[in-house]
Protein backbone atom coordinates (compact mmCIF):
# COMPACT_ATOMS: atom_id res chain seq x y z
CA UNK A 1 0.00 0.00 0.00
CA UNK A 2 2.69 2.39 0.86
CA UNK A 3 4.97 1.62 -2.32
CA UNK A 4 1.80 1.97 -4.43
CA UNK A 5 1.08 5.39 -2.45
CA UNK A 6 4.72 6.50 -3.16
CA UNK A 7 3.89 5.57 -7.17
CA UNK A 8 0.81 7.58 -7.27
CA UNK A 9 2.73 10.69 -5.61
CA UNK A 10 5.72 10.35 -8.22
CA UNK A 11 3.35 10.32 -11.35
CA UNK A 12 1.71 13.41 -10.11
CA UNK A 13 5.08 14.71 -8.78
CA UNK A 14 6.34 13.80 -12.81
CA UNK A 15 3.20 15.52 -14.19
CA UNK A 16 3.89 18.99 -12.57
CA UNK A 17 7.40 19.30 -13.40
CA UNK A 18 6.56 18.36 -17.21
CA UNK A 19 3.42 20.65 -17.26
CA UNK A 20 6.38 23.35 -15.69
CA UNK A 21 8.90 23.25 -18.40
CA UNK A 22 6.04 23.17 -21.03
CA UNK A 23 5.18 26.35 -19.79
CA UNK A 24 8.32 27.83 -19.83
CA UNK A 25 8.90 26.77 -23.22
CA UNK A 26 6.01 28.68 -24.48
CA UNK A 27 6.75 32.64 -25.53
CA UNK A 28 4.53 35.32 -23.98
CA UNK A 29 1.46 35.99 -26.74
CA UNK A 30 2.43 39.52 -27.99
CA UNK A 31 -0.66 41.64 -27.68
CA UNK A 32 -1.67 43.48 -31.08
CA UNK A 33 -4.64 44.96 -31.74
CA UNK A 34 -6.36 45.11 -28.41
CA UNK A 35 -8.53 47.93 -28.81
CA UNK A 36 -11.36 47.92 -30.92
CA UNK A 37 -12.58 51.41 -32.51
CA UNK A 38 -16.27 51.89 -32.75
CA UNK A 39 -18.45 55.13 -33.70
CA UNK A 40 -15.66 57.50 -33.97
CA UNK A 41 -14.82 56.30 -30.23
CA UNK A 42 -11.23 55.28 -29.52
CA UNK A 43 -11.78 53.21 -26.61
CA UNK A 44 -8.39 52.24 -24.00
CA UNK A 45 -9.35 50.36 -21.21
CA UNK A 46 -6.10 50.44 -19.56
CA UNK A 47 -3.98 52.95 -20.34
CA UNK A 48 -0.94 51.99 -18.45
CA UNK A 49 -0.95 48.60 -20.58
CA UNK A 50 1.13 49.06 -23.57
CA UNK A 51 0.51 46.73 -26.74
CA UNK A 52 3.44 45.32 -28.58
CA UNK A 53 3.85 47.89 -31.56
CA UNK A 54 5.86 45.98 -34.71
CA UNK A 55 8.77 47.25 -35.27
CA UNK A 56 8.19 47.55 -38.95
CA UNK A 57 4.97 49.45 -38.84
CA UNK A 58 7.29 52.63 -40.13
CA UNK A 59 7.60 52.93 -43.84
CA UNK A 60 8.08 55.29 -46.89
CA UNK A 61 10.71 56.98 -44.96
CA UNK A 62 12.44 60.13 -46.28
CA UNK A 63 15.04 62.36 -44.65
CA UNK A 64 15.76 65.95 -45.01
CA UNK A 65 18.90 67.79 -42.99
CA UNK A 66 18.04 71.26 -41.70
CA UNK A 67 20.68 73.20 -42.28
CA UNK A 68 21.55 76.31 -40.66
CA UNK A 69 18.49 75.09 -37.92
CA UNK A 70 20.05 75.67 -34.31
CA UNK A 71 17.96 74.34 -31.18
CA UNK A 72 17.94 76.96 -28.38
CA UNK A 73 19.26 75.20 -25.08
CA UNK A 74 15.96 75.49 -23.65
CA UNK A 75 14.44 72.71 -21.79
CA UNK A 76 11.01 74.24 -22.29
CA UNK A 77 11.04 75.40 -25.98
CA UNK A 78 7.75 74.53 -27.63
CA UNK A 79 7.94 74.25 -31.43
CA UNK A 80 5.26 74.17 -34.15
CA UNK A 81 6.28 73.01 -37.30
CA UNK A 82 4.04 73.55 -40.64
CA UNK A 83 4.32 72.75 -44.15
CA UNK A 84 3.04 75.01 -46.53
CA UNK A 85 3.21 74.99 -50.14
CA UNK A 86 6.82 73.91 -50.61
CA UNK A 87 8.07 75.06 -47.37
CA UNK A 88 8.76 74.07 -44.02
CA UNK A 89 8.15 76.36 -41.29
CA UNK A 90 9.97 76.06 -37.52
CA UNK A 91 8.05 78.38 -35.02
CA UNK A 92 9.41 78.67 -31.49
CA UNK A 93 6.84 80.19 -29.09
CA UNK A 94 9.75 80.47 -26.33
CA UNK A 95 12.03 81.66 -28.20
CA UNK A 96 10.14 83.80 -30.03
CA UNK A 97 12.13 82.66 -33.50
CA UNK A 98 10.77 81.31 -37.12
CA UNK A 99 13.19 79.19 -39.50
CA UNK A 100 11.63 78.84 -43.13
CA UNK A 101 13.24 76.05 -45.27
CA UNK A 102 12.75 74.17 -48.67
CA UNK A 103 12.30 70.56 -48.89
CA UNK A 104 16.42 70.08 -49.48
CA UNK A 105 16.84 71.54 -46.16
CA UNK A 106 18.24 74.98 -46.86
CA UNK A 107 16.71 77.87 -45.15
CA UNK A 108 14.95 80.10 -47.35
CA UNK A 109 15.32 83.07 -44.40
CA UNK A 110 14.95 83.55 -40.40
CA UNK A 111 13.12 85.75 -38.29
CA UNK A 112 13.73 86.66 -34.78
CA UNK A 113 10.68 88.37 -33.27
CA UNK A 114 12.60 89.43 -30.96
CA UNK A 115 14.27 92.28 -32.80
CA UNK A 116 10.82 93.61 -33.73
CA UNK A 117 8.73 96.35 -32.00
CA UNK A 118 5.29 97.68 -31.81
CA UNK A 119 3.94 101.22 -33.14
CA UNK A 120 4.21 101.63 -29.46
CA UNK A 121 7.45 100.77 -28.99
CA UNK A 122 6.98 97.54 -27.61
CA UNK A 123 8.63 94.05 -27.54
CA UNK A 124 6.74 91.44 -30.07
CA UNK A 125 6.22 88.48 -28.01
CA UNK A 126 4.84 85.88 -30.82
CA UNK A 127 3.21 83.10 -29.60
CA UNK A 128 1.59 81.43 -32.59
CA UNK A 129 1.68 81.72 -36.31
CA UNK A 130 -0.27 80.64 -39.60
CA UNK A 131 0.57 81.45 -43.14
CA UNK A 132 -1.09 82.94 -45.75
CA UNK A 133 -0.82 84.00 -49.44
CA UNK A 134 2.88 83.59 -49.02
CA UNK A 135 3.17 85.67 -45.87
CA UNK A 136 3.79 84.98 -42.53
CA UNK A 137 1.30 85.91 -39.91
CA UNK A 138 2.53 86.14 -36.26
CA UNK A 139 -0.17 86.21 -33.44
CA UNK A 140 0.67 88.53 -30.02
CA UNK A 141 -1.77 87.33 -27.79
CA UNK A 142 -0.67 89.81 -24.69
CA UNK A 143 -0.98 93.15 -26.91
CA UNK A 144 -3.45 91.92 -29.13
CA UNK A 145 -2.47 92.00 -32.49
CA UNK A 146 -1.44 89.98 -35.57
CA UNK A 147 1.84 91.40 -37.91
CA UNK A 148 2.28 90.44 -41.22
CA UNK A 149 5.94 89.38 -42.58
CA UNK A 150 7.03 89.39 -45.80
CA UNK A 151 9.59 87.03 -45.32
CA UNK A 152 12.00 89.22 -42.98
CA UNK A 153 10.26 92.67 -43.49
CA UNK A 154 7.38 93.48 -41.06
CA UNK A 155 4.83 95.39 -43.90
CA UNK A 156 1.56 95.74 -41.25
CA UNK A 157 0.24 95.03 -37.89
CA UNK A 158 -3.28 94.58 -37.07
CA UNK A 159 -5.30 94.73 -33.53
CA UNK A 160 -8.23 92.93 -32.66
CA UNK A 161 -10.66 92.97 -30.15
CA UNK A 162 -10.61 89.64 -27.98
CA UNK A 163 -7.60 87.38 -26.80
CA UNK A 164 -6.20 85.41 -28.89
CA UNK A 165 -3.91 82.08 -28.48
CA UNK A 166 -4.15 80.61 -31.97
CA UNK A 167 -5.09 81.34 -35.48
CA UNK A 168 -5.29 79.27 -38.77
CA UNK A 169 -6.46 80.56 -42.03
CA UNK A 170 -9.30 78.24 -43.53
CA UNK A 171 -9.43 80.06 -47.29
CA UNK A 172 -8.55 83.33 -48.59
CA UNK A 173 -10.82 85.55 -46.59
CA UNK A 174 -11.23 83.26 -43.06
CA UNK A 175 -9.78 82.77 -39.83
CA UNK A 176 -10.33 79.95 -37.09
CA UNK A 177 -9.14 81.50 -34.01
CA UNK A 178 -8.56 79.18 -30.83
CA UNK A 179 -10.36 82.48 -28.35
CA UNK A 180 -9.29 82.61 -24.87
CA UNK A 181 -11.22 83.90 -22.13
CA UNK A 182 -14.65 85.44 -22.81
CA UNK A 183 -15.47 89.14 -21.70
CA UNK A 184 -11.64 89.14 -20.82
CA UNK A 185 -13.11 87.34 -17.02
CA UNK A 186 -11.06 84.89 -16.08
CA UNK A 187 -12.70 81.51 -15.60
CA UNK A 188 -14.62 82.34 -18.68
CA UNK A 189 -14.95 79.45 -21.35
CA UNK A 190 -12.49 79.12 -24.37
CA UNK A 191 -13.91 78.61 -27.53
CA UNK A 192 -13.05 78.81 -31.14
CA UNK A 193 -14.60 81.88 -33.66
CA UNK A 194 -14.22 81.94 -37.23
CA UNK A 195 -13.56 85.92 -38.35
CA UNK A 196 -13.12 87.37 -41.60
CA UNK A 197 -9.64 88.42 -42.26
CA UNK A 198 -10.53 92.26 -40.38
CA UNK A 199 -11.79 90.13 -37.78
CA UNK A 200 -15.26 90.44 -37.87
CA UNK A 201 -16.75 87.50 -35.82
CA UNK A 202 -18.73 85.57 -38.41
CA UNK A 203 -19.63 82.45 -36.15
CA UNK A 204 -18.43 80.99 -32.60
CA UNK A 205 -18.05 77.18 -31.88
CA UNK A 206 -19.04 75.92 -27.99
CA UNK A 207 -19.00 72.57 -27.07
CA UNK A 208 -21.53 73.07 -24.91
CA UNK A 209 -23.84 75.75 -25.90
CA UNK A 210 -26.54 75.95 -23.41
CA UNK A 211 -25.01 78.19 -20.52
CA UNK A 212 -21.54 79.93 -20.37
CA UNK A 213 -20.72 77.85 -16.76
CA UNK A 214 -21.02 74.48 -18.30
CA UNK A 215 -19.22 75.31 -21.35
CA UNK A 216 -16.41 76.59 -18.77
CA UNK A 217 -16.64 73.41 -17.21
CA UNK A 218 -16.41 70.89 -20.48
CA UNK A 219 -13.69 73.38 -22.40
CA UNK A 220 -12.05 75.56 -20.30
CA UNK A 221 -9.71 73.10 -18.22
CA UNK A 222 -8.10 71.89 -21.43
CA UNK A 223 -5.43 72.38 -23.63
CA UNK A 224 -7.15 73.47 -26.92
CA UNK A 225 -5.20 73.28 -30.35
CA UNK A 226 -6.12 74.00 -34.35
CA UNK A 227 -4.54 70.95 -35.81
CA UNK A 228 -4.60 71.86 -39.64
CA UNK A 229 -3.08 69.21 -42.47
CA UNK A 230 -3.42 69.26 -46.17
CA UNK A 231 -7.28 69.26 -46.52
CA UNK A 232 -8.90 69.34 -42.97
CA UNK A 233 -8.77 71.29 -39.49
CA UNK A 234 -9.35 69.26 -36.53
CA UNK A 235 -9.37 70.94 -33.13
CA UNK A 236 -9.64 69.24 -29.51
CA UNK A 237 -12.08 70.66 -28.02
CA UNK A 238 -13.40 69.32 -24.49
CA UNK A 239 -12.39 67.65 -21.17
CA UNK A 240 -14.06 64.34 -22.61
CA UNK A 241 -10.83 63.97 -24.92
CA UNK A 242 -13.10 64.88 -27.86
CA UNK A 243 -11.98 66.05 -31.08
CA UNK A 244 -14.45 67.91 -33.34
CA UNK A 245 -13.73 69.18 -37.25
CA UNK A 246 -14.03 72.21 -38.76
CA UNK A 247 -17.01 73.67 -39.75
CA UNK A 248 -19.92 71.70 -38.38
CA UNK A 249 -18.80 71.34 -34.57
CA UNK A 250 -21.98 69.24 -34.69
CA UNK A 251 -20.52 65.96 -32.78
CA UNK A 252 -16.89 65.01 -32.34
CA UNK A 253 -15.40 63.89 -35.54
CA UNK A 254 -13.29 61.51 -32.60
CA UNK A 255 -13.37 60.69 -28.93
CA UNK A 256 -10.62 58.86 -26.82
CA UNK A 257 -12.20 57.12 -24.52
CA UNK A 258 -9.97 56.21 -21.71
CA UNK A 259 -12.54 54.38 -19.15
CA UNK A 260 -10.71 54.51 -15.90
CA UNK A 261 -8.76 57.48 -16.82
CA UNK A 262 -11.80 59.74 -17.90
CA UNK A 263 -12.89 62.36 -15.19
CA UNK A 264 -15.76 64.16 -16.06
CA UNK A 265 -15.24 67.55 -14.26
CA UNK A 266 -19.08 68.31 -14.21
CA UNK A 267 -19.95 65.26 -12.82
CA UNK A 268 -17.10 65.64 -10.40
CA UNK A 269 -18.61 69.12 -9.82
CA UNK A 270 -22.20 68.21 -9.52
CA UNK A 271 -21.44 65.79 -6.73
CA UNK A 272 -19.15 68.12 -4.55
CA UNK A 273 -15.71 65.66 -5.64
CA UNK A 274 -12.13 66.95 -4.69
CA UNK A 275 -10.50 68.41 -7.89
CA UNK A 276 -9.80 66.22 -10.89
CA UNK A 277 -6.10 66.90 -10.45
CA UNK A 278 -5.90 64.35 -7.59
CA UNK A 279 -6.78 61.74 -9.47
CA UNK A 280 -5.37 59.83 -12.73
CA UNK A 281 -6.90 60.92 -15.42
CA UNK A 282 -5.60 60.99 -19.21
CA UNK A 283 -5.59 63.89 -21.48
CA UNK A 284 -5.02 64.11 -25.36
CA UNK A 285 -2.48 66.47 -26.39
CA UNK A 286 -2.33 66.11 -30.05
CA UNK A 287 -4.04 64.72 -33.20
CA UNK A 288 -3.02 63.96 -36.63
CA UNK A 289 -4.58 61.89 -39.34
CA UNK A 290 -3.78 60.77 -42.73
CA UNK A 291 -5.78 59.27 -45.61
CA UNK A 292 -5.36 55.54 -43.35
CA UNK A 293 -4.36 55.87 -39.73
CA UNK A 294 -4.52 58.38 -36.27
CA UNK A 295 -2.08 59.21 -34.48
CA UNK A 296 -3.30 60.95 -31.28
CA UNK A 297 -0.53 61.53 -28.18
CA UNK A 298 -1.85 61.72 -24.81
CA UNK A 299 -0.57 62.66 -20.64
CA UNK A 300 -0.81 60.68 -18.06
CA UNK A 301 0.76 61.07 -14.16
CA UNK A 302 2.95 63.63 -16.06
CA UNK A 303 4.43 61.11 -18.47
CA UNK A 304 3.59 60.55 -22.40
CA UNK A 305 1.65 58.06 -24.48
CA UNK A 306 0.47 57.46 -28.11
CA UNK A 307 -2.35 55.58 -29.76
CA UNK A 308 -2.01 54.80 -32.89
CA UNK A 309 -5.45 54.12 -34.93
CA UNK A 310 -5.86 52.00 -37.80
CA UNK A 311 -8.85 53.21 -40.07
CA UNK A 312 -9.04 49.83 -42.72
CA UNK A 313 -9.81 47.60 -39.82
CA UNK A 314 -11.16 49.79 -36.90
CA UNK A 315 -8.04 48.62 -34.53
CA UNK A 316 -6.20 50.73 -32.46
CA UNK A 317 -2.63 50.31 -30.62
CA UNK A 318 -1.95 51.64 -27.73
CA UNK A 319 1.87 52.64 -26.12
CA UNK A 320 2.73 54.38 -23.02
CA UNK A 321 6.36 55.73 -21.91
CA UNK A 322 8.69 55.55 -25.01
CA UNK A 323 9.98 51.97 -25.20
CA UNK A 324 11.70 51.91 -28.64
CA UNK A 325 13.20 53.69 -31.45
CA UNK A 326 9.43 53.81 -33.09
CA UNK A 327 8.45 55.01 -29.91
CA UNK A 328 10.78 58.19 -29.87
CA UNK A 329 9.61 58.79 -33.42
CA UNK A 330 5.93 58.21 -33.19
CA UNK A 331 5.97 60.43 -30.10
CA UNK A 332 6.79 63.19 -31.81
CA UNK A 333 4.50 63.96 -34.61
CA UNK A 334 4.39 67.45 -35.63
CA UNK A 335 1.78 67.38 -38.82
CA UNK A 336 0.82 65.37 -41.79
CA UNK A 337 1.68 66.15 -45.61
CA UNK A 338 1.07 64.57 -48.36
CA UNK A 339 -0.93 61.56 -46.27
CA UNK A 340 3.17 61.33 -44.57
CA UNK A 341 3.23 62.04 -40.90
CA UNK A 342 6.19 64.10 -40.43
CA UNK A 343 8.47 64.83 -37.56
CA UNK A 344 12.03 66.48 -36.24
CA UNK A 345 14.88 64.51 -34.78
CA UNK A 346 16.81 67.09 -32.52
CA UNK A 347 20.88 66.53 -32.59
CA UNK A 348 20.57 65.29 -29.10
CA UNK A 349 18.25 62.64 -30.13
CA UNK A 350 20.35 61.61 -32.70
CA UNK A 351 23.25 60.96 -30.38
CA UNK A 352 21.20 59.08 -27.97
CA UNK A 353 20.07 56.67 -31.11
CA UNK A 354 23.61 56.55 -32.37
CA UNK A 355 24.73 55.25 -28.59
CA UNK A 356 22.02 52.27 -29.20
CA UNK A 357 22.87 51.25 -33.27
CA UNK A 358 25.03 48.05 -31.14
CA UNK A 359 20.76 47.26 -30.16
CA UNK A 360 19.90 48.15 -33.91
CA UNK A 361 19.47 51.46 -35.19
CA UNK A 362 15.65 50.81 -36.42
CA UNK A 363 14.15 53.66 -38.42
CA UNK A 364 17.13 55.80 -38.75
CA UNK A 365 19.38 53.06 -39.60
CA UNK A 366 19.80 53.97 -43.65
CA UNK A 367 19.57 57.75 -43.05
CA UNK A 368 22.74 57.14 -40.51
CA UNK A 369 24.48 54.56 -42.80
CA UNK A 370 24.84 57.48 -45.33
CA UNK A 371 24.78 60.62 -42.97
CA UNK A 372 28.26 62.69 -43.44
CA UNK A 373 30.31 61.81 -40.06
CA UNK A 374 30.85 65.90 -39.32
CA UNK A 375 26.96 66.63 -40.34
CA UNK A 376 25.72 68.25 -37.09
CA UNK A 377 22.27 69.12 -39.05
CA UNK A 378 18.31 68.06 -37.75
CA UNK A 379 16.72 65.77 -39.32
CA UNK A 380 13.45 66.51 -40.64
CA UNK A 381 11.31 62.92 -41.24
CA UNK A 382 8.59 61.93 -43.19
CA UNK A 383 7.04 58.57 -42.60
CA UNK A 384 3.89 56.32 -43.31
CA UNK A 385 2.31 53.31 -41.32
CA UNK A 386 1.35 49.62 -42.36
CA UNK A 387 -1.68 48.36 -42.06
CA UNK A 388 -2.10 45.98 -38.80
Amino acid sequence: MVNYTVKIYLNLLLIVVLTSCTNQNKKPQESFSVNIVKDGVISISDVLKSDKIPNDILYDLKYVELKGYKKKENPISSRTVKIVGDRIYIFDDIVSELYCFDFQGAMDYYIDFNKFKTKKDEKIKATSFFIKNGKVNIVDSEKRLLLTFNKTDLIDSKEFSFWATEVEAVDINSLIIFQGYVNNMFGSPYYFIKTDSNFTVKNKYFAVPDTELKASLKIGTTQNHIFKTDKDINMLLDQENSIYKYPDFVAPAYKIDFVNYNINLLSATSLDLPSPSMYDYARVKTFWESNSNVIVSYSLRKELGYIIHNKTNNKAFNSYLIKSLNDMLLFGVLGVHNNSFFTLIENDQITEVLKLKKEGRGFLKEYLDNREPASSNPVFVFFRLRDF
